[in-house]
């Protein structure tokens, strides 16, 4: 059940429960849109031993980051907004609840669209094509997208949003200043 309060900052509404439904719906649809735009990228300018290189690294990234920072999150067991939260249930839960701890990780996520764009761009610079200029601003396109809902529809609500980073953004998380433990 989804229990809101209301933020220090902006007037907007902190969830303490579940986050809306469609909030995570729209980051995975986003995501594996990111996904699979990446994917092709890799595929086929790199070929299949590539791209199963790929997708290794997307799995092992999205199961390290759920089980060493999805476990210390307020949203550990609850519908997060990227969803992952009801998953990471499947790892016990960090109760020291320090979900920021450790950031830098991120990283690791970023590099997910980071890595074919920078591929593409340099493939780019050494022969252009329509279809390469085309792919890289559909992944620009389709990565700015998926932050502008993170920090606005996810980041916002967030309850660990005042210890986050993002919480220096304009857009940024704002939540709780002083949490209790679960």
């Amino acid at each position: 059940m989804k229990q809101e309060s209301k933020c220090e900052h902006k007037n907007c509404k902190i969830y303490k429960g579940d986050y809306p439904f469609y909030t995570p719906l729209l980051r995975t649809i986003l995501n594996v849109i990111v996904f699979l735009i990446s994917s092709y990228i890799i595929f086929s300018e790199f070929g299949l031993l590539a791209y199963v290189v790929y997708l290794a690294y997307c799995l092992i990234v999205f199961f390290y980051l759920m089980s060493n920072r999805c476990v210390r999150c307020y949203y550990h067991g609850k519908l997060c907004s990227t969803g992952i939260g009801k998953v990471s249930a499947i790892y016990k839960k960090d109760t020291t609840n320090e979900f920021v701890k450790d950031q830098w990780q991120n990283v690791f996520l970023f590099l997910i669209p980071f890595i074919p764009f920078v591929a593409l761009l340099v493939l780019i610079i050494l022969e252009f094509t329509g279809l390469r200029l085309f792919l890289l601003l559909l992944l620009f396109v389709v990565v700015s997208l998926t932050l502008l809902e993170h920090l606005t529809l996810g980041c916002t609500h967030c309850y660990e949003g005042y210890h986050c980073i993002t919480h220096y953004l304009p857009a940024g998380r704002h939540g709780v200043k002083k949490r209790k433990s679960d």
